[in-house]
């Protein structure tokens, strides 16, 4: 059960006593605080900043933001994702993750032609892992490569699993290549206008 919470603490500092269970805040996205962790986050870590990072706001974005409580880690990774860079950490005495609500603007496109006007930016879309849409290249994806059957290939889900997925857009290659990975096989393809490959996996 979530408990209903509405105002942002900042931090879930005082929450580390409170594992497994779920949170809910009314959070405006921010940049200015200080993140530790990818997808997992520390508990000093700030919320709004954490939420643009992770993909579950955008910058001045207002809305009702689910988190769940997580045992301390031994690491934390940093990462530069939507513009946030967040910093990694060592060992840490509580952590928490977003929770996704599986709404329509939640979940991922099939694929991401229409973003090769957005160069070096990265999206978290909750993607669940297939074999049946058609993909061109090994790591570095065309534009128009399903993004669930992708993610398969590239080895950051499996078939069936539903996670928060990170792409980055990347330029066009002059050559994409074929390859068989993880049951999935890949089609080559020449010149493209542009392109895309994964960064991160993180739980629901």
């Amino acid at each position: 059960m979530t408990n209903s919470i509405s105002i942002d603490p900042a931090n879930l500092a005082a929450y580390g006593q409170q594992i497994g269970q779920t949170f809910s805040f009314v959070i405006t996205g921010g940049v200015n605080g200080s993140i530790y962790g990818t997808n997992i986050y520390t508990l000093d870590s700030n919320l709004a900043t954490a939420a643009v990072h992770a993909g579950f706001l955008c910058i001045s974005e207002t809305k009702n933001v689910t988190i769940k409580i997580l045992p301390g880690q031994e690491s934390y990774t940093a990462s530069t994702q939507n513009g946030v860079t967040s910093s990694s950490y060592g060992s840490w005495k509580g952590s928490y993750s977003f929770v996704v609500a599986m709404s329509p603007s939640n979940v991922g496109p099939s694929n991401v032609a229409d973003y090769s006007d957005k160069l070096a930016q990265t999206f978290s879309f909750v993607i669940t892992g297939n074999v049946n849409g058609s993909i061109y290249g090994t790591n570095i994806y065309t534009l128009d490569s399903n993004l669930a059957t992708a993610a398969v290939h590239a080895g950051f889900l499996r078939i069936g699993e539903t996670k928060n997925i990170t792409i980055k857009i990347l330029p066009g290659q002059e050559s994409y290549t074929a390859s068989t990975q993880n049951g999935v096989t890949s089609s080559s393809y020449g010149s493209w206008k542009g392109s895309y490959s994964f960064i991160s996996a993180g739980g629901l």
